[in-house]
């Protein structure tokens, strides 16, 4: 899934506190997120989370775009 959404958490991992960024959801045993757009540092920036509630604590304004 690809989703569009604004990072609320600390800056990590290239993503920053307030920008929007389109990214491809996956779950295995764990969330997964990674931009869907390379940027120069940090590659494609795969972030994992541990349950969809520590997801939704660092994103907001999701909107699935594919």
């Amino acid at each position: 899934m690809i989703i569009k959404a604004t990072f609320t958490g600390t800056n990590s991992l290239g993503y920053e506190n307030g920008k929007e960024y389109e990214l491809v959801v996956s779950k295995d045993t764990l969330i997964s997120i990674k931009r869907v757009v390379s940027c120069d540092l940090y590659g494609y920036a795969i972030c994992h989370y541990t349950s969809l509630t520590a997801f939704l604590k660092n994103w907001n304004n999701i909107q699935t775009i594919g």
